[in-house]
Parts: C-alpha cells; sequence; structure tokens
C-alpha cells in the first residue's frame, strides 16, 4: 500500500509536469528562471482547471490507508520534515537536507507537499491563479527530480510521504483547536519577548496597538533575540518590510501597525506548531536546519509540549532528535554530499544502525535544553564521527604497513588495479604479483605467502564496506 500510493501520486505529478521537468534540470534553472520558463510554457487559461483537477486527483488518493502504514514504521527512528524544505531552497541543497538525515533514521516522513501547498494557495487571497501556478508548478518539478528517493525499493525507504495536515484542519472542529493552541503559546512567547505578563489575546493586542512603529517594538522587547527570521538571523526593518508586502498580497487588503506585528510573533509559532501537531501523529523526530525554527521548538517543547502532542511526550529533546540536529551543522556539511547509492548500499546490508551508533555514542535524551546543550552535542557527534575515522584510518595504515613490508605493494594501488584477478593466471604470475622468486622462497612458503596475501586483501576489502569507511571516502573528496 505504502509504495502503490506514492508510485501513483508521483505518476500524477508526472502527467502534468513531467515534461518539463527534463529540460528545466539540464539547464539548472535557478528557482525565479523557473518561474518565468512556466509562466511562458504553459497556458494560462488553463492555471485554474489545472490546479482544481490537480487538487481533487490527490484528494481521491487512499490517504486514510496511508497514514495507517506510516504509524506502524513511525518511531524515534523516523524523522518528520516539513514539505516546504523542496520548495524553498534549491533541489541541490533540499537533496543534501534529506541524505543527511537518511544517514541517521530509517524513513524521512514528509507531508502531501503538493496538497498542502494547493490547499495554501486558495487561502492566499491577494496571490493570483498564475502565482499559485508557478508555486505549485515549481514545486512539483523540485519533488519529480528527487522522485528516485521516495520510490526505490530500498529498506527501510528512504523517503515517503504522510497526508497533508492541511486537510484535517479543514475540518472546523480542529481547526479552532489548533488556534487555541497556537495562540496560547503566542501569548505566552510574547510574554517572554516584551517580559510582561498577557493574559488573553485582548491584551496583547492592546498593548501591540500602542507601538507607533517597528523601531519602537524592538526597542520594548526584553529579549529581542527571540524576535527573528527563520534562519535565526536578528528581524530588521527590512525583513518586517518584505513580511508586510506579503502579508497585505495574501489578505488582499491594508494591515494595521498591530496586526503586522501581531503577525511577526504569529509567524513562527504557526509556524513551528502546525508540524509538530503533524509529527506527533507519527512520533517520529521533527528536524529542522533553519535555528530561528529550532529555537522556536526548544521553546515550545520547554512550555506546551503536553497540550500540542497531547501528553505523548514527556518535555525533553530525545537522543535521536538531538543527533539529527547536531547534523545539519556546518562543519558537517559534507555530509551532504553522500551518494545516495551508497546511502542505498547501507540499508541494504542493514549497516544503518552501525552507522547510528557510531554518531550517537555518548549522546542522551536531554530535558530543558539550553543552546550550550546542542553545542555539546554537536561537539560529540563530531568527536564520534573523527573518532571513527581515526581508527579506520589506523587499520588501513596498519595492513597497508604490513603490504609494503611483505610484499613491496601498497594496498591502495592493489586495491585500485584489483590485482586478484592475477589469481586466475596460476603460479608464475601469483610469485610475480607478491614479488616472490624461487632463489629465496620455496613451493610450500609460495602457498603460505599467496594465503596470506588473499586474507590480508580480503580483510581491506571488508575494512573498504564499513559504514565509517564510506563516510570517510567522501570526506576526503571533499
Amino acid at each position: 500500500m505504502l509504495n502503490k500510493l506514492v508510485e501513483k501520486y508521483f505518476s500524477i505529478l508526472d502527467d502534468y509536469f513531467g515534461d518539463a521537468v527534463d529540460w528545466m534540470t539540464k539547464k539548472q534553472y535557478s528557482k525565479n528562471e523557473q518561474i518565468r520558463a512556466i509562466a511562458e510554457t504553459y497556458d494560462a487559461t488553463l492555471f485554474k482547471p489545472m490546479l482544481d483537477s490537480l487538487y481533487e486527483e490527490l484528494r481521491k488518493l487512499d490517504w486514510a490507508s496511508q497514514e495507517k502504514v506510516i504509524k506502524n514504521i513511525g518511531g524515534s527512528k523516523t524523522a518528520y520534515i516539513e514539505s516546504s524544505y523542496v520548495q524553498s531552497s534549491i533541489v541541490e541543497d533540499s537533496l543534501a537536507f534529506l541524505k543527511k538525515i537518511a544517514l541517521y533514521s530509517d524513513t524521512i516522513i514528509i507531508d502531501d507537499p503538493i496538497g498542502s501547498e494547493l490547499i495554501a494557495c486558495r487561502n492566499r487571497k491577494g496571490i493570483g491563479v498564475e502565482q499559485s501556478f508557478a508555486l505549485i508548478a515549481q514545486m512539483a518539478i523540485n519533488y519529480l527530480s528527487i522522485k528516485d528517493l521516495f520510490l526505490s525499493d530500498l529498506q527501510p525507504q528512504i523517503c515517503t510521504l504522510a497526508p497533508s495536515m492541511l486537510l484535517s484542519v479543514e475540518k472546523l472542529e480542529l481547526k479552532e483547536a489548533i488556534s487555541n493552541i497556537i495562540y496560547r503559546n503566542l501569548i505566552s512567547y510574547s510574554s517572554e519577548v516584551f517580559g510582561k505578563v498577557f493574559r488573553s489575546k485582548n491584551e496583547l493586542e492592546t498593548f501591540l496597538v500602542k507601538i507607533k512603529d517597528f523601531s519602537e517594538f524592538v526597542s520594548l522587547a526584553k529579549k529581542p533575540e527571540m524576535i527573528s527570521t527563520i534562519t535565526g538571523d536578528p528581524f530588521t526593518i527590512t525583513h518586517y518590510l518584505h513580511h508586510k508586502n506579503y502579508w497585505e498580497k495574501k489578505y488582499a487588503r491594508t494591515l494595521t501597525q498591530s496586526e503586522l506585528l501581531s503577525a511577526i510573533l504569529r509567524n513562527g509559532i504557526t509556524r513551528v506548531t502546525l508540524p509538530l501537531i503533524t509529527n506527533g501523529r507519527f512520533t517520529s523526530s521533527y528536524v529542522t536546519d533553519l535555528k530561528g525554527d529550532w529555537d522556536i521548538l526548544n521553546w515550545v517543547i520547554k512550555k506546551d509540549n503536553e497540550a500540542i502532542l497531547k501528553n505523548a511526550r514527556k518535555k525533553l529533546f530525545s537522543k535521536d532528535a538531538l543527533i539529527l540536529n547536531a547534523l545539519q551543522q556546518e562543519e558537517l556539511k559534507w555530509l551532504g554530499n553522500v551518494p545516495v547509492d551508497v546511502i542505498g548500499k547501507l540499508r541494504e546490508r542493514g549497516e544503518l544502525q552501525e552507522l547510528r551508533e557510531i554518531i550517537g555514542r555518548n549522546v542522551q535524551d536531554l530535558e530543558n535544553v539550553t543552546d550550550e546543550d546542542f553545542v555539546e552535542v554537536g561537539q560529540q557527534v563530531k568527536y564520534n564521527l573523527n573518532q571513527a575515522f581515526k581508527k579506520h584510518n589506523a587499520e588501513v595504515n596498519d595492513l597497508n604497513k604490513t603490504y609494503k613490508r611483505k610484499y613491496k605493494i601498497s594496498v591502495p594501488s592493489l586495491i585500485v588495479s584489483g590485482s586478484l584477478g592475477i589469481f586466475s593466471a596460476l603460479y608464475p604470475p601469483i610469485s610475480q604479483a607478491l614479488g616472490i622468486t624461487s632463489s629465496i622462497v620455496g613451493g610450500g612458503s609460495v602457498l603460505k605467502l599467496i594465503n596470506d596475501f588473499v586474507n590480508k586483501r580480503e580483510k581491506m576489502e571488508e575494512l573498504q564496506k564499513k559504514p565509517v569507511a564510506m563516510l570517510f571516502n567522501v570526506k576526503n573528496v571533499e
């Protein structure tokens, strides 16, 4: 059922946007170039009918059964990410992000990205059909470019799709429940930002309406660092004007100053709360490489985790969530260069758990996590990988020294040349391959040396197949 739905999903995307994928990929278009190319390629009169038809086709898929299947594979060794990751960045960056997660998690769960975006576009009253179509088409093209991560026969599967949370949010009772959680967190969050207790939404709005401009808004904050962008950078007047323009287009009207300030505070809380609720369905580890979102996520888990996840978990970050976050740090950026086929080999050989143990050594679940804790976990993960690399390198060097001493041959050249093929020719070539002559070694000794040579060669081949060796090779190419 899992593969059938995912295959059907990508088949539908291919029917609508497949023709555009190949040539856009070959031309390596940027995000803006893709949007322009889409506008020039498709007939504008077909935009709305195509979006409506696509929406209906995706809704007809058996998402109820899919959710049950995902709940069965869910757990701490699965990861959940927002579908917008593959929309908001270039495909190469999205692929690198997914690959780093795949080196630790069994399966990456992603909300139906196109269905989610279709619903979101319908709610953006000020955004026209052409822009909505361009956004949907670009996202579909990006996902089609990495569809192999979803459609492989590997076990555990690298990526899979979950039903969009936004489909459920369309139900009035759930929408109200989520809205209540968001506003409760917003009031608590704002109280901490301004060092002032707000008891209700009205009290917060009364406070905001008295603020003249953005500069005063920032100056009144007792913890201005909590007002940041999704990447964790300080929220500046430039960001304010950008968001003002976006939200006024979205709502198709001019917003008051207090509405804009409220939206700035609410934006991060909403962005994190909804995925957390979605993630709560599968008890997987929510992953983000956006520092701003991670900071708010940390705050929410400390303050209101039980309300969001319905007491599913304590107020703590699991070992797995901490490690997945640590893998996103800049110093481990090279992990995103690991080829997909290497990730596939780890799964085929059942070695993912061995790699998890190497990466996660001496990392534990933590309550009330601080920035220092995140840094410490990040350092521990880097230390674990470096120690594994040192051990692997020492084993290779020891074996290499033995080869050079006994056979006057280097392990790297031996492996590259595939010298074992010489053995099929028997006797004289064997002696030549090992640098052995009858003048210094008798016949019995030759056979013993041949066996020794083969054993060491097999040991080296085993070393090169280990998970840490695969990562070591990638890091050395960096």
